[in-house]
């Protein structure tokens, strides 16, 4: 049997706490005096404990052992304040790490999208979905994008068309843009810079890759709202089979961006001349910015803008002619602060690409999806994958537009610009391949991630079991992902490729000549 030692807090024990002397005399048994005496000095608020000799009254002893139960009953509590702190300073350092939240997110948020991040890479090494596709550093001779660098038409002139969208009508790819190449103004004063207004340029392509100047589409003219001190931004087309019009919209505003509003325009050629019919703020008088148009399979249209001091993105329909918006209108992500909506369509799921506002300068982008336009949408987090610089900054730039690549239904040309605000002509144009992951069917035959796991235990809503991948390549092909082969004859979305991208995909080279061509001293193709 083991040999009980002394207890020290056996009989009347002397103390000090806070200066004052006191003693305490147990009135259970030694040992559940010694817990007591345990528990208590390990309290937050009851430490440190020190014996001191001084003697101590009847009335001083009872009210340092009601002290010492008052701390007792009260230690559960403050220990538990302290493991939510913990809590929460973790939450907010991985959120810093993985540069995945904004002032509104929800505290559970980064941690999930964190953690939902590497996932995603673990499983699909962030990249397979798009193998065959970059081209070898020493192939670069062959055309290609090259995101990042001058582009030029087929004419040598450099293109003009910033904050762009796409449009392809019969077999043919329409670039729309702003014409920048003038003086900027303000090049000192953050987030007001521009240039005059020069009109909205228009490029056309079979391959994504070689682009002819049109010219323009929508000319300045004596409408105040294409007056050269004026801002005409972001043009997006529709075509209406119905009216068997082209439909664009542009953000119309002043110098100081408090106009905020919604301009249209109409022509019967995708190249235009587009006819300018005037400015107006859509669903009763909302401001209107950075704005996105997205026509569904069945030919509806809708408008999404950032609204409400740009705390507020609107989403809603349009009117059979494209022309006007109708209501309601939804009230999305609020105070969120996102910008540049760019709506697009995977299988049965709807996907937003969406960015901050921080003026000209990039920062962190974030994808929301849902199953149905009304909503709810949720968000995938941030789907650049890369470095921390990468990842914080978009690759320095801000999306503009998500073009279907329609060989691979899981494969989209995000189209964004890499802002120069010293001088804005020479913004440079970022498009990169971004591939979308749909795991809700289950056909990875995989079990919920720990991630998951862990937002369940926590009674978080899950991360959605979408993945939406954009990674930096150097040079790639757009066309690579129009694979017209044997076993795809079947596949309707490839069966209905234009005759004109069929020819142009069986004239570009297999990849096995691009891998063989890197010793030829062939002269360089044209290039953007």
């Amino acid at each position: 049997m083991p040999k009980q030692t002394q207890n020290p807090c056996l009989g009347p024990t002397p103390f000090e706490r806070s200066g004052k002397p006191g003693t305490i005399t147990p009135r259970e048994s030694p040992e559940a005096w010694a817990n007591i005496a345990r528990r208590s000095s390990s309290s937050p608020l009851g430490a440190p404990w020190s014996c001191n000799p001084s003697p101590a009254s009847p009335p001083e002893s009872a009210r340092a052992v009601a002290r010492l139960q008052r701390d007792r009953r009260k230690a559960p509590w403050h220990n538990g304040y302290l493991k939510l702190g913990s809590l929460l300073a973790f939450t907010l350092l991985w959120a810093v790490i993985t540069h995945n939240t904004h002032p509104t997110t929800q505290i559970s948020s980064p941690l999930l999208q964190g953690l939902g991040d590497r996932r995603m890479l673990a499983a699909y090494d962030g990249w397979s979905g798009l193998e065959g596709t970059p081209i070898p550093g020493e192939q670069r001779e062959v055309a290609a994008v090259r995101s990042g660098d001058e582009w030029h038409d087929t004419s040598g002139n450099v293109i003009q068309a910033h904050g762009g969208s796409m449009l392809e009508h019969e077999g043919v790819f329409y670039w729309y843009g702003e014409k920048k190449d003038g003086l900027t103004y303000n090049t000192t004063t953050n987030g007001w810079q521009r240039v005059d207004v020069l009109g909205i340029s228009c490029y056309s392509s079979s391959d994504l890759v070689s682009w002819k100047s049109e010219g323009l589409a929508l000319k300045p003219n004596d409408h105040p709202d294409l007056a050269a001190e004026r801002v005409a931004e972001r043009p997006r087309v529709l075509y209406n089979k119905a009216t068997k019009l082209f439909v664009m919209w542009l953000h119309i505003d002043d110098q100081d961006y408090k106009v905020a509003a919604a301009g249209v325009a109409v022509s019967d050629q995708p190249q235009g001349p587009f006819s300018y019919r005037g400015s107006f703020r859509p669903h009763g008088n909302e401001e209107l910015r950075d704005f996105t148009l997205f026509k569904d399979e069945d030919e509806k249209a809708y408008l999404a803008y950032s609204s409400e001091g740009n705390k507020v993105l609107h989403l809603g329909p349009l009117a059979p002619d494209y022309l006007t918006p109708l209501p309601p209108y939804q009230r999305l992500f609020p105070g969120q602060a996102r910008e540049a909506p760019a709506i697009f369509k995977s299988g049965d799921l709807y996907l937003m690409f969406t960015s901050g506002c921080t003026f000209w300068e990039p920062n962190p982008a974030e994808v929301f999806c849902a199953s149905d336009l009304a909503g709810p949408w949720l968000s995938l987090g941030n789907p650049c994958m890369g470095n921390p610089e990468e990842r914080r900054k978009t690759f320095r730039s801000q999306d503009t537009h998500v073009v279907p690549l329609l060989g691979k239904p899981d494969t989209f040309l995000l189209m964004a610009d890499r802002w120069n605000h010293r001088n804005l002509g020479d913004s440079r144009y970022i498009w990169l391949p971004m591939s979308v992951r749909d795991r809700r069917n289950g056909t990875a035959a995989e079990t919920p991630s720990w991630a998951e796991k862990v937002g369940s235990v926590l009674g978080i809503v899950p991360r959605p079991s979408v993945d939406v991948v954009v990674r930096w390549e150097d040079a790639w092909q757009p066309l690579q992902y129009y694979a017209l082969s044997t076993a795809e004859g079947d596949n309707p979305r490839t069966a209905a490729l234009p005759m004109a991208l069929q020819q142009k995909r069986e004239d570009q080279p297999s990849q096995e000549a691009l891998l063989s061509r890197h010793s030829e001293p062939d002269e360089m193709s044209s290039v953007m």
